[in-house]
């Protein structure tokens, strides 16, 4: 057998090494096991995705698939496409050393043909973008949905999909070799921020409109979707071929049309490719401008004048944190003048907290991992942490007001807001973005990595899902009622652990392993403790504006319960998986006595009696379901009520909530207390009272008589199971009771 050309060889082996390259990187940033946990659940999404998408279809067949409805779905199929594209941008996929186009320097000098570069990065392309994966790819399958399974459902719509992704990874290869051609590196990065932000305000702008209002703008985009001209129409023409050939299937002129244009733009886009590689435009270094020192006075000095530097010099973070949040509220005062002046002090302080929140996820949330290396210098400065994290705090939320509160005093005016309400809506500014920019600083110097630049960083995904639930308790305090006093309450316990989580990670910035010494401390049991209180927080706060609180129930508790139990899964886990050599051990995960297993059954009986007593004692009052909105019992009975699940609710609140909490509560706050010195009755009683803030107000007192006696069990036993054994044998009683069944 003959072997492969030379070129052929080269190739293969490029794609080799591309594929062990991301394979690696992946390992290297997530780990094996959380690989699994991503994968199952882009699976689970995708599913979701070609569900929906699959009804979709159906709807329209029901319409049967008129013109207009065809258009709207290419509208959205446009708009899809753009997202992903948007994500792309922002993610910095563009711009990585050794991912999609810069590593092109070293691709050169190996022995393949430019047509064997070519397909490395459009392969690399395919492989790395999981966002167009999961949008796209799920939502054509589910589009093509046929109705029952046939081989054509899953090859055209993947034929489809692959067609696209090389069309996008050879716009992106092209537009990343001739900017390198043009410009020097610091200029293209600023390109692509000012790139990035056009193509996130055109993709955040429908949402804004129809979230704003989405009767009128449906209404409008129906009427216009019927008569698309001029560029809408040329833009669209491809994308409706798409459609056509997703919803009609290959036996379609509209098919064969998108086929002929992909294979024209696919044979230009390899032209032009081919022709930089030629000129040698790929391996291009454009030279550098000649560096001119200059000597001046200037009106700012010290840390100040060196993060006034850092923002004007990084346009990433300018563009994002400052024109993407004054670009929307200038979108939103235009577009609803009349919807926005109902409620007006709400409607303006909503606006203008959904721009401080995007502005301090883009500029004081990367202030610390912004400055990359450099931030090792302060170590040769008496500055102190906390002093660092205060001057930053003070130099962004004076950028928030020079910024915001003339935006909010014009929009007010625009808006013909009274006097009276553009005052409330400043001051309550005032005392709210510092809040918000205090928060963001914290959390960039709890989450950033001091060894280089991180704006895109895993940790700082993590910090970017978990600030909005932090900010939103703050945001929502808008008066004096007992719920926003609460929400102000926790706030300020949680901004003041990260702010003390923060100083602690500065002050090791230079042995990030002093972080992990082997103990449990009490502030970060604190802290956990506070972001499940804030999480109970925010969706009480969230469920109240959508439906009244004498109709909510208990599903506000049930769904943060859903939350909080994995989070505090994962961050006894983590915590000691990083700390012990043996982390079941270490939580308590040990041998006991046998009895200890029979006095916990006997304790839980009492427990369970005692609890029937008081859940009775509170139905006679006509208090069952005090705090909770509606009547208990009703609510365990619907939620019970189907056969089906009885089996779900009894694993999930009898088997893994109680091995949870216990590992938590008793596992690692009892530990945490311990090191403190509570090792006494104080830290008995302490354990239950904080164990039953968790529950819904009518168990507090049985939950505060479970916690003690678990933690005075745990606390004889050093072991988990007979304390696990009693939380699950009560919350089997307390299910029971609620079904009527004892």
């Amino acid at each position: 057998m003959a072997a492969p050309p030379a070129s052929t060889r080269a190739m293969l082996i490029l794609i080799s090494m591309k594929t062990r390259l991301i394979w690696n990187t992946l390992r290297a940033r997530q780990g094996f096991w959380n690989l699994l946990v991503i994968l199952l659940f882009a699976v689970c999404w995708c599913v979701f995705v070609a569900r929906e998408a699959a009804s979709l279809t159906t709807f329209l067949g029901m319409l049967f698939l008129a013109d207009p409805a065809r258009q709207l779905l290419s509208a959205a199929i446009a708009y899809a496409l753009l997202i992903v594209f948007t994500s792309d941008i922002l993610m910095g996929h563009t711009m990585n050393t050794g991912q999609m186009s810069t590593d092109m320097n070293f691709l050169s000098t190996l022995p393949a043909s430019p047509g064997s570069l070519l397909i490395v990065k459009l392969y690399e392309r395919l492989m790395t973008d999981w966002l167009g994966f999961i949008i796209l790819f799920s939502s054509f399958l589910g589009l093509a949905w046929p109705g029952h399974f046939t081989l054509e459902w899953v090859l055209m719509p993947s034929l489809v999909y692959v067609e696209i992704e090389l069309l996008t990874g050879m716009a992106l290869t092209l537009i990343g070799t001739l900017l390198q051609r043009l410009f020097r590196p610091a200029a293209i990065e600023n390109m692509f921020s000012l790139l990035g932000y056009l193509c996130a305000f055109i993709g955040l702008a429908p949402f804004i409109i129809i979230s704003s209002a989405p009767i009128e703008s449906a209404m409008a985009l129906l009427n216009y979707t019927g008569n698309f001209s001029g560029f809408a129409g040329l833009v669209l023409t491809p994308i409706r071929w798409l459609a056509d050939s997703l919803l009609d299937g290959t036996a379609t002129s509209s098919f064969f049309r998108f086929q002929l244009l992909w294979l024209a733009l696919l044979a230009a886009g390899t032209g032009l490719f081919f022709f930089t590689s030629r000129w040698n435009w790929i391996t291009w270094v454009h030279p550098g401008r000649k560096l001119e020192i200059k000597s001046s006075r200037h009106l700012l000095s010290g840390l100040i004048r060196k993060e006034a530097i850092l923002l004007r010099s990084d346009w990433n973070i300018l563009t994002n944190s400052l024109m993407m949040p004054i670009s929307i509220i200038a979108l939103q005062i235009w577009a609803f003048r009349e919807f926005l002046t109902v409620n007006p002090e709400t409607r303006g302080m909503n606006m203008m907290a959904a721009a401080l929140m995007y502005f301090s996820m883009f500029g004081p949330m990367n202030s610390m991992g912004s400055e990359g290396k450099a931030i090792s210098l302060l170590e040769t400065l008496p500055v102190p942490p906390g002093h660092i994290i205060r001057l930053k705090t003070f130099f962004w939320s004076f950028i928030a007001d020079v910024c915001f509160i003339p935006a909010s005093i014009f929009a007010g005016i625009y808006l013909g807001f009274s006097s009276h309400s553009i005052f409330r809506i400043v001051l309550w500014l005032l005392l709210v973005t510092p809040a918000l920019i205090w928060t963001a600083v914290s959390m960039s110097a709890l989450y950033a990595k001091y060894e280089g630049k991180v704006l895109q960083q895993r940790s700082y995904l993590a910090a970017k899902l978990f600030t909005p639930l932090v900010m939103g308790l703050i945001v929502s305090v808008k008066d004096f009622s007992f719920p926003s006093i609460l929400n102000a309450v926790v706030f300020l316990m949680l901004a003041f652990s990260l702010h003390l989580k923060g100083v602690e990670a500065l002050e090791r910035r230079l042995d990030p392993d002093g972080l992990r010494q082997p103990c449990f401390k009490a502030t970060d049991a604190l802290l956990t403790i506070i972001i499940v209180l804030g999480v109970q927080r925010i969706i009480s706060t969230v469920a109240s504006l959508a439906v009244p609180p004498e109709l909510q129930g208990l599903w506000p508790w049930l769904l943060a319960y859903v939350i909080n139990i994995p989070f505090l899964a994962y961050t006894c886990l983590t915590y000691a998986r990083d700390r012990f050599s043996a982390p079941a051990e270490a939580l308590g995960w040990r041998r006991c006595n046998h009895l200890h297993a029979v006095e916990a059954l006997v304790t839980a009986l009492l427990l369970g009696g005692i609890t029937r007593g008081w859940l009775g004692y509170l139905g006679g009052k006509g208090l069952y379901g005090f705090a909770a909105g509606t009547d208990i019992r009703s609510a365990a009975q619907d939620l019970l009520g189907q056969q089906a699940g009885v089996a779900l609710v009894f694993a999930g609140f009898c088997l893994i909530a109680p091995i949870v909490e216990e590992t938590f509560f008793r596992g690692f706050l009892s530990r945490a207390l311990s090191g403190l010195g509570w090792t006494g009755t104080g830290g008995i009683l302490l354990n239950g009272i904080v164990f039953s803030l968790i529950y819904p107000p009518a168990f507090i007192l049985p939950a505060v008589f479970l916690g003690i006696t678990t933690a005075s069990l745990f606390r004889r036993a050093q072991s988990l199971w007979p304390v696990v054994l009693l939380h699950s044998v009560w919350s089997a009683l307390v299910l029971m009771i609620h079904a009527g069944w004892l």
